[in-house]
């Protein structure tokens, strides 16, 4: 997939873009609950959805990336048990926290990187 941006001003669009997409995601999530909707259902259903959109994506613009060595197991393992818990547990918060304060927990998440290790930074990038 090309997109006629140079590399830096790309990087800047598609971080946007992410940004104002998961700003959404809070509020959406937040009345698929006041709906009554169980939340860990429709975590589910959102990884099913993100699947069933990605899966083909990949397989068009780059089949590499869907194939894993034997060495990349366990750190996938490892990051994939991490994300799920760290989503499950954030879909069961949201009942009782509103969007406005989730969003202010997730702009945390810069201050704990800079909390990691320098080690661990310098391995990852």
């Amino acid at each position: 997939m090309a997109f006629n941006l140079p590399g830096r001003l790309k990087g800047r669009a598609f971080a946007f873009g992410a940004v104002f997409l998961m700003s959404l995601a809070p509020i959406l999530i937040k009345l698929g609950i006041l709906q009554s909707l169980d939340a860990i259902p429709l975590l589910t259903l959102r990884f099913w959805l993100a699947a069933l959109v990605l899966w083909p994506v990949f397989f068009i613009v780059d089949r590499r990336v869907l194939r894993v060595r034997r060495k990349q197991l366990l750190p996938l393992c490892l990051a994939s048990a991490i994300f799920a818990a760290s989503y499950l547990l954030y879909y069961l918060a949201l009942p009782y926290i509103g969007a406005s304060i989730d969003h202010m927990l997730v702009a945390v998440s810069p201050a704990v990187v800079l909390l990691l290790p320098s080690e661990v930074l310098e391995q990852v990038g």
